[in-house]
């Protein structure tokens, strides 16, 4: 038994030999696990909305500080930029105006314009010439005569028309005349 007992033994340490050997022999292996990775999702936005024209980077793509990754439509900022740059300089305009004050030709607009406005108010103030007084008492008197011709006329014209000695029109032409130089005496007046 004791013979069986060292074979035993002897099968055992070859069997663990050749397991070792085996395992020695066939190389670096990679090791495998199992388990889950977990990742950080990065949300990228921009300050300014509007139309994107180009994509520079695609998804998943590793990228470095200041990479420019998309490029936007800009005609409305160029706009709004242009409409900065005229309300400055028409600001500057109007601080070297207050600065080095009017031009010679608008001050002397100015002053015209006041002699004028001065000489208006004067000729207010001190009322009509006796010449233009006696101008439209002419032109009243003018008038009244008129309108108290038309009136006569009128009244002969009423009584020609209910004889049938004159036509109706003729009646209304004097009517109209009538109206119309009373209006002007009372427009001169």
């Amino acid at each position: 038994m004791k013979r069986n007992a060292v074979i035993a033994g002897g099968v055992v340490i070859l069997v663990a030999s050749i397991a070792l050997a085996y395992w020695l022999l066939r190389g670096p292996r990679p090791l495998v696990y199992s388990g889950t990775v977990e990742t950080r999702e990065i949300e990228v936005g921009s300050k300014v909305g509007g139309r994107v024209t180009d994509v520079a980077v695609e998804e998943g793509q590793m990228v470095k500080a200041s990479t420019m990754l998309v490029r936007f439509e800009a005609d409305e900022l160029k706009a709004q930029l242009a409409q900065s740059r005229a309300s400055a300089d028409q600001a500057e305009a109007d601080l070297a105006k207050m600065e080095h004050g009017n031009r010679p030709e608008e001050i002397a607009q100015a002053e015209a314009t006041a002699r004028a406005q001065q000489a208006a108010y004067e000729a207010a103030k001190s009322g009509p010439r006796t010449q233009e007084l006696a101008q439209a008492q002419a032109d009243y008197d003018a008038a009244q005569a008129d309108a108290i011709n038309a009136e006569a006329t009128f009244k002969r014209m009423a009584m020609l028309v209910r004889g049938e000695t004159i036509s109706r029109q003729q009646y209304d032409d004097a009517l109209a005349k009538r109206d119309a130089m009373a209006q002007k005496s009372e427009s001169a007046r």
